[in-house]
């Protein structure tokens, strides 16, 4: 039997003259919810288990705000390579680049196609001037990349480069949810079924499902442009009347994307995976990957067609399961979750740093309960559990990849 939605009371149903004041049904009521939430085990000081709230050190860190929008800031580095759109020398006419982003002046710039090396004279609309260095010219064509060097100062020289950057701006918005559960007086007070108190298992159901669903907000979330204006960068607040504001979740915060082409098995998550996931990513941190159970089947079965497991000589148990993945980057921790299950999400890899990620709630409001809400008139109670929450990255998605078509 499936659960039942409703925005009515839960009461006792009408009395018959077979009815028992109390029915024996077992020690416990076995609830088949899904598994117990991943990713709010991962969140520091902030993970329910079996109905209870456990304060420990997560992977994902967390902080309040005070604004429903809140600000996220990170700085660009500076590229150690440019790519050449057009152009073969730099005396003359100049090399057109596809961007000049961080380029200056005296920096020294070598092709590794063609052995050659030059200094920069000028850089104007992404076009370069300069001089060879060396005793071969320099040459590039389009496609070239070009790798930066330092720069080559006169003796003597007045003034160095001068390299200014801005912070870049990145925000989310906060999402409001609600999750109520109510009861009537009579059914309360009446022991129908064993397992205690009915209302406190209610409860109970209640919580899980409620963190079940904000994980999955989690991930699939988006905000609305339009809401998200609500909030201007002085922090004036107009209100919600009548509207609903959402968070951005891990696929829309995702910087980089890549195919896999149908291709992704171990050998590509090794090796291709990598170069996908940015120049910022940190070899040193463990990355996080969520996959269906059918990806996490098929790189287990590549496994399992290589290695077994055996004791004195007797087969006890055959392949293994790993889910710690070393890559040409960082250790990827393998993670099912029920999310990737559905159709077109099953051939998807999420890669994130749990490092990079954070959990964010408003000051005073994180996931908490609200209890007797009921109207005076109400013959029964009302509780609920709500919370304006989000999730931030800190370095604007940079460490956040989605693989599609893994098979």
């Amino acid at each position: 039997m499936g659960n039942t939605i409703s925005s009515t009371m839960m009461s006792h149903e009408a009395p018959a003259t077979d009815m028992l004041a109390q029915r024996e049904v077992g020690d416990e009521i076995r609830y088949l919810g899904i598994g117990n939430s991943v990713l709010t085990a991962m969140i520091e000081n902030s993970m329910f288990q079996d109905g209870k709230r456990k304060t420990s050190k997560g992977l994902i860190g967390k902080r309040s705000v005070k604004n429903v929008r809140y600000e996220m800031f990170t700085r660009s580095y500076r590229p150690y390579k440019v790519t050449v759109a057009s152009g073969t020398e730099v005396e003359s006419s100049g090399v057109t680049l596809d961007d000049d982003n961080g380029l200056m002046p005296y920096m020294t710039l070598y092709n590794p196609r063609t052995d050659t090396r030059c200094r920069v004279e000028s850089v104007s609309s992404n076009v370069i001037k300069g001089v060879t260095i060396g005793g071969t010219t320099f040459e590039a064509a389009a496609d070239d990349e070009l790798i930066v060097g330092a720069p080559a100062m006169p003796e003597g020289s007045t003034s160095s480069m001068v390299v200014n950057g801005s912070d870049d701006q990145n925000f989310n918005i906060l999402q409001f949810s609600r999750w109520s559960v109510s009861i009537s007086w009579v059914l309360e007070a009446i022991k129908q079924l064993a397992g205690g108190n009915r209302f406190t298992r209610e409860k109970m159901y209640m919580l899980w499902e409620a963190l079940a669903d904000m994980e999955r907000t989690f991930i699939m979330g988006d905000y609305s442009t339009d809401v998200a204006t609500k909030n201007t960068s002085t922090g004036e607040q107009t209100g919600y009347t009548g509207e609903f504001p959402t968070t951005r979740g891990l696929l829309k915060l995702a910087a980089n994307s890549v195919s896999a082409d149908g291709a992704g098995n171990l050998s590509w998550i090794r090796k291709n995976l990598p170069d996908a996931m940015g120049e910022t990513t940190n070899d040193n941190d463990m990355y996080v990957a969520l996959c269906s159970n059918e990806l996490f089947g098929r790189l287990v079965d590549e496994m399992d067609g290589k290695y077994s497991v055996d004791e004195s000589g007797e087969l006890k148990v055959f392949g293994i399961k790993a889910t710690k993945l070393i890559t040409a980057g960082p250790t990827i921790q393998l993670v099912k979750h029920n999310m990737f299950n559905v159709a077109g999400m099953k051939n998807k890899l999420l890669v994130f740093n749990p490092a990079n990620i954070g959990y964010v709630h408003l000051e005073g409001h994180d996931m908490g309960p609200n209890n007797g809400i009921q109207t005076n008139a109400t013959h029964g109670k009302q509780d609920e559990v709500y919370a304006y929450f989000g999730i931030e990255t800190k370095d604007a998605g940079k460490s956040i990849t989605l693989a599609s078509n893994m098979y």
